[in-house]
């Protein structure tokens, strides 16, 4: 998966966003669900909020969360349409409420469903076209905080969006509206993370990317760790995890590692082959690193043999070139 890209993952759960305790408590479940991977009694949980309240865009939202997740964590883009579907539906009744009563919970949803149809625009390449509706989802979850500054939680959603496009702000100097604003980013995470009282486990997720792509790799591990604690065998975590020990040149524990992920994915019937792919890459690296040839070698068999779907293919043939040149050079390294 495109870890890095995991900027909104389920940034809020606020108690009096959801209509009422006993949503709050299918939010939570739901969530709970979807960050051990259990995507279908996910969708199963946040359907149960749009049947008890289909005007409200709670339960909306939610769905297409979860399946934008359920999307970065299998690397496939199988169910796009309905991520979208939900998105519209939320935009939809979010626009009603909010017309109806500049409520600081209406501009939350809207500001969080354009943040989630921003980002997936961008990861799919449609950059301008993601950027435009970040920045107005950024605008509603200012405006709702302006109404209700003591919403912390929305702040991990703004100061993530803050770093990211910070981080690649080089290649958009050109548009007036794009900043460098990462410190001010992380610095808002930090400052309201603990504060949050639902939105806690998003800001470690946010917080421990940002210390990665920093390259803060001690950092990032020990949040990636946390999450695990919270949630065993998460991959959202787990991913994380294995590639703060492969940067760290610790070789031997990210390879149990990566094999942990593997063994997770490989029973999936829907899998693509990409997830696998990056995995048994990164084991030939960590083998080959510690001279250990032959398990390399059959990493590298294993790897050459998988064949994607059209969706994967590409992606799959650039990881098997790359994984060649690395066999080919194995006698060359001192």
């Amino acid at each position: 998966m495109k870890r890095a890209l995991m900027i909104f993952l389920f940034p809020v759960i606020l108690r009096a966003a959801v209509p009422d305790s006993t949503v709050e408590s299918l939010v939570r479940r739901g969530i709970e669900e979807t960050f051990t991977g259990r995507f279908e009694s996910a969708h199963e949980t946040f359907q149960q909020i749009i049947e008890s309240h289909p005007e409200h865009p709670s339960g909306y939202f939610y769905r297409a969360a979860a399946y934008q997740s359920q999307m970065m964590d299998s690397e496939s883009r199988q169910w796009e349409s309905e991520f979208y579907q939900y998105i519209d539906s939320t935009l939809i009744r979010g626009h009603r409420l909010w017309e109806q009563s500049k409520d600081p919970w209406a501009a939350f949803y809207l500001g969080t469903a354009y943040s989630y149809r921003g980002l997936d625009e961008a990861k799919s390449g449609r950059i301008l076209s993601g950027i435009h509706h970040a920045r107005k989802g950024i605008a509603f979850l200012k405006e709702s905080v302006e109404k209700a500054p003591w919403l912390h939680d929305v702040y991990i959603g703004i100061g993530t969006y803050m770093y990211w496009t910070g981080r690649f702000y080089k290649y958009f100097s050109w548009l007036p509206w794009i900043r460098d604003e990462r410190e001010e980013g992380i610095r808002l995470i930090r400052e309201h993370m603990d504060r949050s009282r639902f939105s806690y486990w998003a800001g470690v997720n946010s917080l421990a990317w940002i210390y990665y792509d920093r390259r803060e790799y001690h950092k990032a591990f020990e949040l990636f760790q946390q999450g695990l604690d919270r949630f065993p065998g998460s991959r959202f975590f787990l991913w994380g995890k294995a590639d703060c020990r492969f940067s760290m040149e610790q070789y031997v524990e990210a390879t149990s590692l990566f094999h942990q992920i593997l063994k997770s994915i490989l029973p999936q019937e829907d899998r693509n082959g990409f997830n696998e792919a990056v995995c048994r890459m990164r084991l030939l690296q960590c083998h080959l690193a510690l001279a250990d040839e032959l398990s390399a070698r059959k990493q590298h068999e294993r790897l050459m043999s998988i064949r994607g779907n059209p969706e994967s293919e590409s992606r799959i043939r650039k990881i098997q070139r790359q994984a060649d040149k690395i066999w080919k050079k194995r006698d060359q390294r001192p």
